[in-house]
């Protein structure tokens, strides 16, 4: 059984954005359609805060921004393609086109953790990736996240 907590209105199949804090903005938002996020604006100071240390675009088109936070009752996800790319300021300097958004409470380290790897796990094949790039529903996204495929 997966350990991502992928919801069906939590994916957007061609995310916009002119710059990266609006980027993050538009992700904060679909993650909120979960119920899981209490307080967004104390979600959004966890993930604006989390970003600065760091870029949370990993490379290979793919950033997740993450956070614990008070804001957040359980462990949630979100994910937002762009066909185009976006600018993410990602380690290897190349374009977004995979987003994952996750939240998890503070005091939640395991299911954070294991979710963190399983999805990283995910994301190390190219065919898995390629698969999201063209994938035609959102229930074919939901489907390929969870492995219900």
């Amino acid at each position: 059984m997966s350990l991502i907590p992928l919801c069906k209105e939590c994916i957007e199949m061609d995310l916009k954005g002119k710059d990266k804090n609006e980027i993050l903005n538009s992700l904060i938002e679909l993650i909120s359609y979960s119920g899981k996020i209490n307080d967004i604006e104390v979600f959004r100071k966890a993930i604006f805060d989390r970003e600065k240390k760091i870029t949370t675009g990993i490379g290979s088109g793919i950033a997740i921004p993450h956070a614990k936070s008070d804001g957040v009752d359980s462990f949630s996800l979100a994910f937002a393609r762009s066909k185009a790319g976006l600018d993410f300021a990602s380690m290897d300097n190349k374009s977004v086109h995979l987003f994952f958004i996750l939240g998890a409470p503070v005091d939640h380290d395991d299911d954070y953790l294991k979710g963190m790897s399983e999805l990283s796990g995910l994301l190390k094949d190219p065919i898995f990736r390629n698969k999201l790039l063209e994938a035609k529903s959102k229930d074919e996204i939901y489907n390929l996240i969870i492995g219900e495929n």
